[in-house]
């Protein structure tokens, strides 16, 4: 069902994002947040998976292996100076994450306070001063393990997620067009200033565009396919990007249309393109009950602090 290992790989990591976010979620929910539950959730797949565990190290060897021709053209030739170059601008990117005073404003006072302050209670945290703080904010559940392990860790996040969206970028466009396009793909995205001051924050940007990413390209692989599962995994993804901030409602409004708009024009079919839609926004319902019901309990709104009359700005300046 996939067009390559390597886009599986990635799509996989996208879905286990979203899936540790909701573990983490639930477990600092019940007040039972600690190394201990960590341990658990790192331990159970190796544990449920121990029969396939030695061919996944085989397998990792391999990947891990390059084999290097003796005589090779100049396409082989620049392709590896283009991920030497790649690989070596994320070793940069750790070692300057890896020095201290990076986190401030905005990555100081929610992205990283919040996981903080969880690692130390054991459980979430309401913010009376700070009405922005208790929106759902799914990327602090992600952060959570990494703030148990040092508090350090998670500057490298948005390394790790900057690698991810060029290597997303680089493996779709080639997938639907060719390498040379590819390259310019991932060319024109690194043209995007923002992206450098990002990806030396704690900032959740990255995360979103990552799960936003692999939303669209499993709901396009949907019609493409007529597998249905892939509109539910792709609403999952949707879901979990808006957890973890509430302008991937954007994204999501957007499908919805392009998909409504199928529906009605009948460019396609109208019963496919219907079940498409509807199993992507179970997907998406599915992904966000478990943070709107707590929010709905709490504070009234499932995508507090934003009411129904309106932003929530009662609870000070800051907010």
């Amino acid at each position: 069902d996939f067009y390559s290992a390597e886009e599986k790989a990635i799509c996989s990591i996208a879905v286990g994002m979203g899936i540790a976010m909701l573990y983490f979620y639930v477990v600092s929910l019940f007040g039972v947040a600690s190394l201990l539950m960590t341990a658990v959730f790192f331990t159970a797949p190796l544990i449920l998976g121990r029969a396939s565990l030695l061919t996944l190290i085989a397998y990792t060897k391999k990947r891990l292996i390059i084999a290097v021709p003796v005589r090779r053209s100049w396409p082989q030739e620049r392709r590896t100076l283009i991920f030497v170059l790649i690989a070596l601008f994320g070793i940069l990117l750790f070692m300057n994450n890896a020095s201290p005073g990076h986190i401030d404003g905005d990555s100081l006072h929610t992205y990283y306070n919040i996981p903080k302050r969880i690692a130390e209670t054991g459980h979430i945290v309401v913010f009376p001063y700070f009405p922005l703080n208790n929106a759902s904010l799914a990327s602090s559940y992600l952060y959570l393990p990494l703030m148990q392990l040092g508090e350090s860790y998670i500057q490298f996040i948005n390394v790790v997620l900057f690698l991810l969206l060029v290597a997303s970028i680089y493996i779709v466009t080639k997938q639907y067009f060719d390498e040379r396009s590819a390259y310019y793909a991932a060319l024109i995205f690194l043209t995007v200033d923002l992206l450098m001051f990002l990806a030396v924050s704690v900032e959740s940007e990255y995360m979103l565009m990552f799960l936003v990413f692999w939303s669209i390209i499993l709901l396009k692989k949907s019609v493409e396919q007529k597998k249905y599962r892939w509109s539910v995994l792709s609403g999952l993804c949707m879901g979990f990007a808006i957890a973890v901030k509430y302008n991937a409602l954007i994204a999501f409004v957007g499908c919805a249309i392009v998909l409504l708009i199928s529906i009605i024009s009948g460019t396609t079919s109208r019963r496919i393109m219907g079940k498409v839609l509807f199993f992507f926004c179970s997907g998406v319902i599915l992904a966000l009950i478990p943070w709107s019901v707590r929010s709905i309990i709490l504070f009234g709104s499932p995508l507090y602090p934003f009411m129904p009359w309106g932003t929530l700005l009662s609870h000070g300046g800051e907010a």
